[in-house]
Order: C-alpha cells, then structure tokens, then sequence
C-alpha cells in the first residue's frame, strides 16, 4: 500500500480523533489507535500514513506514523544496504584473492613435481603460509585485548617471503588487515613482488 504525507491539522484529544491535511487541501479521518507513536498527536506535525475504508465505506488514515521517525528509519535502513554492499565487494575480493592464492600454489606445486624446481617448494609455502596466518591471528586477538601489536612491516616481510598465500585466508577467514587501504595497496605490491622474484628465479634455473 502507498504511503501519504501529510500534515496533522485537527485533533480532539477527548473523542481520539482527528485529522490530517494531504494533496494540497484535502482532508482525511484518522483515530488515534492508528497513531503508531504510542502518545498523543500533535497539531502541526508532519505524518506519513496510509489510505484505508472504514466500515461504512470512507477513506480514512491507518498505520499513521511520524515523518520524523520514518526518515530515519529509511536512513538507518540505506546506511546497512550501503554497508552490505561494500561488505560483499570487499568479502568478493578477497575471494578472488584465496582463490588466485590457491591457484598459485597448486602450480607451484606441480612445477615441483614435474621440473627442475626443488621438491621442498609445496612445504616452503605450507610453513610460511601458516606462520603468517598465525602471526594475523595473534594480531587480531592483540587488537582485541588492548595488548601489543605485531607490527605491519613483520607481517609484510613475511608475506614477501611467501607467508601471502596464509595471509590471503587470514584477511578472508579472521576478517583482519582486510579494509585498510594503505596496508591492502603495500599487501598486493608485496604478492606482486614476490612473483616476480619467483620467475626471475625460475628464468635463472
């Protein structure tokens, strides 16, 4: 049902009605059971409300409710859609990263089984990974409970060594380290950075 704005123009506190003035000069019947405030109205007030039929067939107001309350209301409510739309772009990247993360190391993996590469590759990258997601863990907790941080150069050191790939499930799994711009910007260059190293290694064997 379509809402009205309006303004409450009549009311008699000793009978509980009144009315509110819509669409230029029209008037329309409201009781103050339909008044969701839970007071009484105020003459003067800006309500929105919708457009029903008493018994005997004419219109009346019902579900009257405060302009005021129900801006905010919608307010609060676009306030948690934008917040759930950035929640799903950002909970999207981070996805994407896992996932490139996981490609990653299967054919790092595979480089080792079928190449040249040394075979203790796989195990390199299983270790850093979950020293990093561990050292993002005792951060988080840290963070938690006011006591000392692990600084973001020893997380990105060790994220350049080849701890991203654990890092990259910690942003997503523990939720830390997974808005902040600047540490997000200097994360990427660090991963970037290391698969350069790795394929100018690997150009070198």
């Amino acid at each position: 049902m379509d809402k009205e704005q309006g303004k409450i123009v009549h009311f008699h506190a000793d009978k509980k009605f009144g009315f509110i003035q819509y669409r230029g000069n029209r008037e329309i019947f409201f009781h103050q059971r339909q008044f969701r405030a839970g007071r009484t109205p105020i003459i003067g007030e800006m309500v929105v409300f919708e457009i029903t039929k008493d018994k005997a067939g004419r219109d009346c107001a019902d579900n009257v409710q405060e302009l005021a309350f129900v801006q905010k209301q919608q307010a609060r409510r676009q306030q948690y859609e934008i917040y759930q739309e950035r929640q799903e772009q950002k909970n999207g990247l981070l996805n994407a990263i896992c996932g490139f993360a996981t490609m990653y190391f299967v054919i790092m993996t595979a480089l080792s089984l079928m190449t040249d590469v040394p075979n203790y590759l796989p195990v390199y990258y299983v270790a850093l990974g979950l020293v990093s997601f561990l050292m993002y863990h005792k951060d988080k907790q840290s963070a938690q409970t006011g006591q000392w941080r692990t600084p973001e150069l020893s997380l990105h050191m060790i994220d350049g060594l080849g701890g991203w790939i654990g890092a990259s499930f910690a942003h997503r799994l523990l939720d830390h380290k997974a808005t902040k711009a600047n540490f997000r910007t200097m994360f990427y260059a660090t991963i970037a950075l290391h698969i350069m190293v790795v394929i100018g290694v690997f150009a070198l064997i």
